[in-house]
């Protein structure tokens, strides 16, 4: 059985130590497409960050299914 469709757009962003930013970030990518007909992806890319960026990030993602958290190993 297939699952649902892909979204129609993905927006990637990369993160390395900027926690404080990623909820006011993602309000306004989600402000500004998300919305969009089709269906729209975050994905987050966090860059080895140590201030906490990850969790934040992970955080979100509980709350937003549209929210893929990913992770680059040093």
């Amino acid at each position: 059985m297939p699952g649902p469709p892909a979204p129609w757009l993905s927006v990637v962003v990369p993160f390395y130590n900027e926690a404080d930013n990623v909820e006011p970030l993602h309000r306004e990518l989600d402000a500004a497409v998300g919305e969009i007909a089709g269906g729209v992806e975050f994905l987050y890319v966090d860059d080895g960050s140590g201030d906490g960026t990850r969790e934040r990030l992970l955080g979100l993602a509980k709350r937003d299914p549209r929210i893929r958290v990913l992770r680059l190993e040093p």
